[in-house]
């Protein structure tokens, strides 16, 4: 495999949509420089571009995390100051209910 210049990384990681293609290609190039250009410091690496989809795959999987626990978390933060809705408080219905409804029904002409 020929190693890719931190150009043609830098281009290849804004090709596939990184937050931060300069950053990220910078991390890339300087991890992988160190370890010899080997995958899991064992086996040469075959294809850079592959590699770098993983990386920047990873990335915006750990993105995602982030953003879903913020959604998860505002609804909690807004709840609590949401005002208090106290439950209705309704009258016990009178004991000569039955009468009551028979003389409602007797003026309406029921």
């Amino acid at each position: 495999m020929i190693k890719p210049t931190e150009f043609e990384l830098q281009s290849y990681f804004l090709e596939l949509a990184c937050s931060n293609p300069k950053l990220e290609s910078e991390k890339f190039f300087d991890y992988f420089d160190s370890v010899g250009w080997k995958i899991g410091g064992k086996a040469p690496m075959k294809d850079w571009k592959a590699t770098v989809r993983t990386w920047v795959r990873r990335i915006k999987e750990r993105e995602h995390k982030v953003e879903l626990k913020k959604f998860v978390e505002t609804p909690t933060r807004h709840m609590s100051n949401a005002p208090k809705i106290e439950p209705l408080e309704c009258a016990p219905p009178p004991e000569d209910w039955k009468k009551l409804l028979q003389d409602l029904a007797n003026k309406k002409g029921v």
